[in-house]
């Protein structure tokens, strides 16, 4: 089933009040199928987009061992970072977005 336990931390924009952004694209990939993917979301607020039926991809693409994992991926598609935690990706991104406007 869905990482249920980190669902709020993730649909929760308020957990990342100085780094909401229009250049910032926030994607899920789920292992489930696309009809339990839609029970799931018609009952659970989740704020991004969510594609369905990801896991041979995530696992053969990827390299994904553990679910949830989180990824930051640039403006020119290259990965930066990547963990469980979805404490640690939200300080790697306001860290990326910090140096990406001259603030190091």
């Amino acid at each position: 089933m869905l990482a249920i336990i980190q669902w709020p931390k993730l649909s929760n924009s308020a957990m990342l009040p100085n780094i909401i952004s229009k250049d910032i694209l926030f994607i899920s990939l789920a292992i489930n199928d696309k009809k339990e993917l839609q029970r799931f979301l018609s009952k659970t607020k989740f704020d991004y987009a969510t594609v369905p039926g990801q896991e041979a991809y995530m696992r053969d693409q990827l390299n994904v061992e553990a679910y949830p994992t989180h990824f930051l991926i640039n403006k020119e598609g290259k990965l930066v970072y990547s963990s469980e935690e979805v404490e640690q990706i939200a300080r790697r991104l306001e860290k990326e977005i910090a140096f990406s406007n001259g603030l190091k």
